[in-house]
């Protein structure tokens, strides 16, 4: 058994705050000292862990409550936070090499290669789709196309890199525009033949049926559309009907 305050010391929170999870309900004692002072055994513990797990996944306290009757909860919780931490570490550990690579050529020590001046970045875009969009596209389309995806995307010199960024900023532009003028601007077109260029530059097979397929998965999954609505409201439902219009 722990006295409040020892609890406190190893959680490294006040007793106050264990005083505060006793009013809300999140935390009570387990039972109390032959003079009144609160204790906490293995149980109470482990749910003090899960609470600080909660919060330092920025959940309110009321959010906390509901959820610590979800142990299931709690696990995929911790399971999908464990993927997303190693893949930021995968992506710092790239960029930690690529400086460590630059810093040598501009002390004259090595001199990198295009491919290696942009490993880091093409690696980090990977590591990124994949975290985010990984499961989806590969339940849609198969390991062995996303794989070959990625791997075309790494070989990529330093120009065909820039060229697919310059891409996508244009198809952007388009867009705006075309949200403006309509689906039978120019814009729209443009839009639709600029993000099949796009495609081409990391995709290794490309039909127009994958094309309108992948435009259904953008309006149907809310990161997508996060991703292209920042740009303007109804961009995503925009790029997927121009999509269906002008590539055949």
């Amino acid at each position: 058994m722990y006295s409040i305050q020892q609890l406190a010391k190893l959680a490294n929170v006040t007793t106050r705050t264990l005083r505060y999870y006793d009013q809300l309900g999140l935390l009570h004692p387990t039972s109390y000292s032959k003079g009144g002072y609160r204790l906490y055994d293995q149980a109470a513990l482990k749910r003090l862990q899960t609470i600080l797990f909660y919060k330092e996944f920025n959940l309110s306290l009321e959010d906390i409550a509901s959820l610590l009757k979800d142990e299931q909860h709690f696990k995929a919780l911790l399971e999908k936070q464990q993927q997303l931490i190693s893949a930021q570490q995968r992506q710092l550990a790239l960029l930690q090499r690529n400086i460590q690579r630059t810093l040598q050529e501009l002390k004259g020590e090595q001199i990198m290669t295009d491919n290696e001046r942009f490993e880091g970045f093409k690696k980090a875009l990977i590591e990124e789709n994949e975290q985010q969009y990984g499961q989806e596209i590969r339940a849609k389309y198969g390991n062995e196309a996303i794989d070959n995806s990625n791997a075309k995307l790494m070989g990529k010199t330093e120009q065909q890199y820039e060229e697919m960024k310059q891409l996508e900023q244009r198809l952007f532009e388009q867009l705006k525009l075309g949200l403006q003028s309509g689906m039978q601007s120019n814009a729209a077109k443009e839009a639709a033949h600029l993000h099949k260029q796009w495609l081409i530059h990391s995709w290794k097979d490309y039909t127009p049926q994958m094309h309108q397929a992948l435009a259904d998965m953008y309006v149907a999954d809310e990161r997508f559309t996060a991703y292209y609505d920042q740009h303007g409201v109804g961009m995503t439902q925009f790029l997927r009907d121009a999509i269906y219009t002008y590539i055949k």
